[in-house]
């Protein structure tokens, strides 16, 4: 356990029986008042991985819905395969703590399925990583990662709901397909580049969220940076989606995401 990164220990899983496991919120991931949804959307898929028991068949897509904040104490996790057919294998995960459930997800894992490919999608412009801006580490969650700005403008003074950079673990990690589970939530919400009428400062907790996985067997080595865009377009009724990019330095789109959150 010595050697485990603070993200690996926080979303380790104890198996208990078939499909049950047995896991701790940490509170290393906390942002206003709960974990962040991307570390819970991560402990989500290690468990669907271990369910679904095949190294072949890779994440290819989580949905996942925040039914209740789970607090920093022990949850079950249970998992079910719902369907395992020649090439697909869907999970679908629940997280339970004093008898409330916490999280419901569902996990889409396969081999692949021809060589077809291409990538017509460009990165985002950014600035340079060292021309970036650091942002500041205000809450447990920012001291998990080292996040650079270099994307959008100033914070609650731009014409549009967009920002993003460079993003890396704080301590030696490599990104992997369990990171990007978490990564498309550790950025800022967009909203908080965006001018508006009404002065918001507030919390933005996701109510769901789905992440595509686009580059599963890609491995960001420990150190590199990961490129995020973070983008927020429509907000009605005290809901915005927002949409995540995850690129890797080489142009490759690691990782798409759009959640639904309430703008409390």
């Amino acid at each position: 356990m010595g050697s485990m990164t603070i993200f690996d220990r926080a979303t380790a899983l104890e198996p208990v029986s078939e499909g049950l496991f047995r896991g701790q919120i940490s509170e290393d991931f906390w942002v206003q008042a709960g974990p962040n949804g991307g570390y819970m959307t991560a402990i989500a898929l290690r468990g669907a991985l271990a369910s679904a028991g095949d190294a072949a068949r890779l994440p290819r897509s989580i949905h996942v819905r925040f039914l209740s904040p789970p607090r920093a104490q022990s949850f079950e996790l249970s998992t079910e395969i719902i369907r395992r057919g020649r090439q697909m294998t869907t999970v679908g995960v629940r997280m339970r703590q004093d008898g409330k459930t916490c999280l419901e997800a569902s996990a889409c894992l396969s081999e692949p399925f021809s060589p077809i490919q291409f990538q017509d999608a460009r990165p985002p412009e950014a600035l340079a990583l060292e021309a970036g801006e650091p942002v500041p580490k205000q809450i447990p969650l920012n001291h998990r990662y080292d996040l650079v700005r270099a994307i959008g403008g100033p914070l609650r003074a731009s014409p549009t709901a967009l920002t993003g950079g460079y993003i890396r673990f704080a301590e030696p990690r490599a990104i992997d397909v369990l990171a990007l589970a978490a990564l498309w939530d550790a950025w800022p919400p967009a909203v908080f580049a965006r001018a508006m009428e009404q002065r918001f400062r507030g919390a933005v907790p996701t109510v769901e969220a789905s992440c595509f996985f686009r580059a599963p067997s890609r491995v960001v080595p420990p150190g590199e940076h990961a490129l995020i865009k973070v983008e927020s377009r429509c907000a009605s009724d005290g809901f915005v989606e927002e949409d995540a990019e995850l690129w890797s330095a080489d142009g490759t789109l690691l990782a798409q995401s759009r959640q639904l959150a309430a703008l409390m």
